[in-house]
């Protein structure tokens, strides 16, 4: 394995830690409102769904600002704090 691999790994392993932390920090996928395993589970699952379908707004109507932004102007609509 070549060095050219190493580093192609390195950027993909540092996409993948970019991603979660942008969806912990934003999503704020820390506070769990249970705490067993299942409802756990239930919450990551949730919470990419929500980060997908944002995504997916950002992208259909060619967002111009940062997803955080997007984030909170979809949160202070449904009116929650």
């Amino acid at each position: 394995m070549g060095a050219e691999f190493h580093l192609r790994l390195y950027k993909s392993r540092w996409a993948i830690e970019v991603f979660f932390k942008e969806i912990k920090q934003t999503l704020q996928l820390a506070d769990f409102v249970g705490y067993n395993e299942n409802a756990v589970q239930w919450q990551i699952w949730i919470a990419l769904l929500v980060y997908i379908l944002l995504r997916f707004v950002a992208w259909q109507s060619r967002w111009k600002h940062t997803f955080t932004r997007l984030f909170t102007l979809v949160r202070g609509f449904c009116g929650v704090a």
